[in-house]
Formats: structure tokens, sequence, C-alpha cells
């Protein structure tokens, strides 16, 4: 979704001026620091869980997201939690450029690893629907376009994760170190997201109330290549460790800072 809102950024208001990229802001919360405890978690703690946001530019909604977890099922005798993830323009930009997409991962109930991914993209004249496999046992992930029919295969290492697998892992931690790094594989490439605890304390939010929170800092390289953006993302300091508000600074002219929040 990052991808599509800059290619519709920079369709619809090539214009504009370049925004700097800055350290994360507050958003208009008022922050104190403060020494908490996070409790570790399970994968069973996110069964039922659902989310659903919005993304900001400049103070425009460009976008609107959607997570839900479905609870377990059984997939070829494993069971596995699966969860689902939309994200579509808003009603007005919908006719500039749409975006339509919608992917479900399913997650190894025991090992919290993906299993299967499958994702169907509609981004402008854009369009992909394929699945990735993964099979730890044969170290193997296989793609298959469901467009053309085309089937791609690539090595898997034994720590390797889908990005659901990984927003999952990250939060059943007690978060007690300073760094983790995580590896991440995707259709074209290897990540591996480093993942920095900058902040713990209260967070108060408009019309959210007071939370107690972690801010943490995401920087993803392949090979030594740096992605094109920081991310920064508060999370809630308790058991379910819930996103409530996240901050993409994107080193791109036009774009710069992008904001994603919870309804």
């Amino acid at each position: 979704m990052k991808k599509t809102v800059i290619i519709l950024l920079l369709f619809s208001l090539s214009c504009a001026p370049r925004v700097r990229v800055t350290r994360p802001t507050l958003y208009k919360s008022a922050w104190e620091e403060e020494k908490i405890e996070i409790k570790e978690s399970s994968l069973d703690d996110f069964v039922g869980e659902k989310f659903s946001g919005y993304i900001k530019w400049l103070g425009m909604t460009v976008g609107e997201i959607e997570f839900v977890n479905m609870g377990i099922e059984e997939y070829q005798g494993k069971k596995v939690y699966h969860i689902i993830g939309r994200a579509k323009t808003n009603k007005v930009l919908r006719y500039i450029f749409r975006v339509q997409d919608e992917f479900h991962s399913y997650l190894d109930s025991k090992t919290g690893k993906p299993v299967l991914f499958k994702a169907d993209r509609k981004e402008g004249r854009y369009r992909a629907k394929f699945e990735l496999y993964f099979d730890y046992d044969r170290g193997k992930i296989t793609e298959i376009n469901l467009l053309n029919g085309e089937r791609k295969e690539k090595n898997l290492e034994d720590e390797d994760y889908d990005y659901v697998g990984c927003f999952y892992k990250f939060r059943t931690l007690k978060l007690d170190r300073d760094e983790y790094r995580f590896h991440i594989i995707d259709r074209t490439k290897r990540w591996e997201a480093v993942v920095k605890i900058l902040k713990q304390g209260k967070l108060e939010m408009r019309k959210r109330g007071v939370f107690d929170a972690v801010l943490i800092e995401v920087i993803a390289y392949s090979g030594k290549k740096k992605a094109r953006g920081t991310a920064w993302v508060w999370f809630t300091a308790d058991g379910r460790k819930i996103p409530l508000l996240a901050q993409i600074n994107v080193d791109i002219p036009v774009v710069g800072t992008v904001i994603v929040a919870l309804k």
C-alpha cells in the first residue's frame, strides 16, 4: 500500500513542494516518558482482533486499511491462523487512481511461520494475483502467478518470515532489548528489518485517551541497499501490543511523510 500511495500522490499532486524528511512527530499528541514492563504474549492472544485505519498525507486522507485475525483454521492437516488484510483508496481519489488490494496470510499455529500467502492487487492499471507456498522442510518458497500460470521457486531460510508473520512475531516479545532483527522474504527480495525500541511511556492521543505505549523505529535492508523509507510505530505497551499510530518518512520528492492511524 505504501508504494501505491506514493504513485497516487505523485500523479495527483506533482506540483506540491517537497516535504522535508524529519524525525517522528507526536502527531498532536502528548508524550510523557516512563519505564514500563511489557508482557510477553502468545499468538492466541491476538485471535479475533480487527484493526481499521486511515492513511493521511499533508492532512488529507488518501486511503483506508483493514486487518482481521480470523482465528485458527485447518490447512493441509495443520492448524493455522488466518489473517486478512485490505487496503483501498478513498472515495474521492478512487476516481483518479483506484486501489483495491487484499491479502490472506496463513501462519502455523505452533511456530508462527507462514505456510501460505495469497494476494490480489488492483492498483490503477497494475494487476497482480499470486500465491506463495512456504516449505521449511525443503527450504523452498514457491510462487504461483494466478494470472498467467507461471511458477517460480527460490530458497527459503529457517528464519525467513512473510510480513504478517514478522508483525506477529514482534508482538509476542517482551521488548526488553534495545534492538531486534527479522528476516522477511517476499516475491522479489529478502529483507532484514532492524527494529529499535526508542521510548516507553504515556501517549495521549486526541479523542482516544492516554495509553501506556512503546515507540519503535523500523529500517529495512536488502543486502547493502537500504529501503527508501523509515517507519516509526507506536504500540500499546501491554500484552496485545496494538499498533496505534505509524509515521512513514519516504525519501522521495513530493511524498515526504505519510501517517497511518487506527480509527
